[in-house]
This record gives structure tokens, C-alpha cells and sequence, in this order.
């Protein structure tokens, strides 16, 4: 589903990764806004036969990602609007710690690679890097004109 057909190895940070985590992240949002449980593996397809059901909307795969991404980028707006950015998005350092056991004994991740994957994820969503929020365009894309307006009250929007 999403376009990966080969599992990725679980401590992997490459742009392939970084991409599907971020389809994976809309599509559990969009979950999540209709309601649906997150624990049963609904696949895209099957999302979108149920909202077809359910509301009888002609829908499709590409306009519930789109949904999930306004959700994504309504919520960074928020964020932009009070004052987060680049410097909020972080990991405790837990997660780059070594694992002592079990099969990924040994291995961690590295700080720098994280803050790469990261800034390959604001560059494949159209965020601006320092904000840590989508662009003007980027919500305009999405239709959301009207964040932009609230956001330029506050200085919080870019592009």
C-alpha cells in the first residue's frame, strides 16, 4: 500500500522511510478524524470503500491523503501560530541511545541523521525548515487560504 512493496529495515532514516512515514502519518490522521480505530489495518482502499459507504461521497484514495495532509498542516499552523518551531521538533534522548538487547543489540541512531531525515520530511511536505510548518504555498496548495491570512497576523508564515 502507499506506493512500498519491500519492507524497509526498521532502523532505516532514508528518504524512502522518511516518505512513508510521512503517507503513514496522514493516513493514521485521517483515521483518526473519522474516527476509525487505529489498531485494525484498514489499507487505503478499504478507507476509502468505507467512506463511500458511510457518506456516500464519490471519494478517492488521493483526496483522503489530501484531507490527512490539511489535517497535518492545519495542526503545524497552530504550532507556527504560538511561537513552535524547527527547534521543538526534536526526539528525547532515548531514542538515540543503543539498543542493549535483542536483534538491534548495539544499534542507535545518530543525531545528525535524525536532523537530516527531518529536514528531508519539511522538504518533501513543503514546509519552510525554520518554522517547521508549511509554506504560504504549500497551504494554498492544500486549499487552506485562510490559514494564511490568520498566520500573517502573527508573522508565522513563510514563502
Amino acid at each position: 500500500a502507499l506506493g512500498y512493496v519491500d519492507p524497509l529495515p526498521v532502523n532505516d532514516l532514508s528518504p524512502a522511510k522518511v516518505r512513508l512515514m510521512k503517507y503513514v502519518s496522514e493516513w493514521s490522521l485521517v483515521k483518526n478524524m473519522l474516527g476509525m480505530c487505529l489498531f485494525l489495518p484498514y489499507n487505503p482502499n478499504t478507507t476509502v470503500d468505507i467512506i463511500q459507504a458511510v457518506t456516500g461521497w464519490d471519494t478517492s484514495a488521493f483526496d483522503i491523503m489530501k484531507a490527512g495532509e490539511r489535517g497535518m498542516a492545519m495542526a503545524r499552523a497552530f504550532n507556527a501560530r504560538e511561537g513552535f518551531t524547527v527547534k521543538d521538533d526534536y526526539m528525547p534522548d532515548r531514542f538515540f541511545e543503543s539498543f542493549s538487547d535483542g536483534p538491534l543489540e548495539g544499534v542507535g541512531h545518530k543525531r545528525h541523521v535524525f536532523r537530516s531525515a527531518l529536514e528531508t520530511y519539511y522538504g518533501i511536505s513543503g514546509w519552510d525548515p525554520d518554522l517547521a510548518a508549511p509554506t504560504r504555498g504549500k497551504y494554498q496548495e492544500l486549499g487552506l487560504d485562510w490559514v494564511v491570512e490568520d498566520l500573517e497576523r502573527y508573522d508565522a508564515v513563510s514563502g
